[in-house]
């Protein structure tokens, strides 16, 4: 807990954040100095569905959350633009995928990189390393939901924000989701 180790040698990417915020002190950063991205876009056509197919789970839908999101690209009139300049836009995304219908954990360890999986509320759930191989969450601007697009439109979350925990979405048997509190 507290750290993300590479399992692989990943080459280093363009993009990201280019200059760290006050919320990074060395190797630590803290959370509650951390800005968000402003504004508040809704998404009215935001949609997905899990459907259980027999032996298979089918997940279908457009990756726009169901959530507001700030603006993005991000503004020259945002504080957050100081860190992070992210030129990208949020779009629709095709989403589908077929999985089984009852998973099991895997004989052995596997990495993975970019998309990991898709939260409940269909967005992209990204691994935890921006393009830079650094902690994407502590480097990276995001919105209030945690959220913010790559260079193909695709809005993703690195992690699962409090916000998005408190949607009250549901899993695909129907039960209601909401948030633990650890404290």
């Amino acid at each position: 807990m507290g750290y993300i180790y590479l399992c692989s040698n990943l080459p280093a990417g363009k993009g990201g954040a280019a200059t760290d915020g006050p919320w990074i002190e060395g190797r630590y950063w803290d959370p509650s100095k951390k800005v968000d991205v402003e504004g508040s876009v809704s998404w009215p056509s935001a949609s997905i569905s899990f459907v259980i197919n027999g032996d298979g789970r089918e997940v279908m839908g457009n990756d726009l959350p169901p959530h507001p999101t700030g603006i993005f690209p991000i503004q020259k009139t945002d504080p957050a633009y100081k860190y992070d300049q992210n030129p990208n836009s949020i779009g629709p995304q095709t989403v589908w995928f077929s999985l089984p219908k009852d998973p099991v954990v895997a004989s052995a360890d596997s990495c993975e990189g970019g998309q990991v999986g898709i939260a409940l509320t269909g967005v992209a759930l990204f691994n935890g390393l921006d393009a830079l191989l650094r902690d994407a969450v502590a480097h990276e601007l995001q919105d209030s939901y945690n959220g913010h697009p790559q260079q193909s439109s695709v809005y993703h979350y690195h992690n699962i924000s409090d916000g998005v925990l408190k949607l009250g979405v549901t899993d695909w048997l129907g039960n209601t989701l909401v948030a633990v509190d650890h404290e």
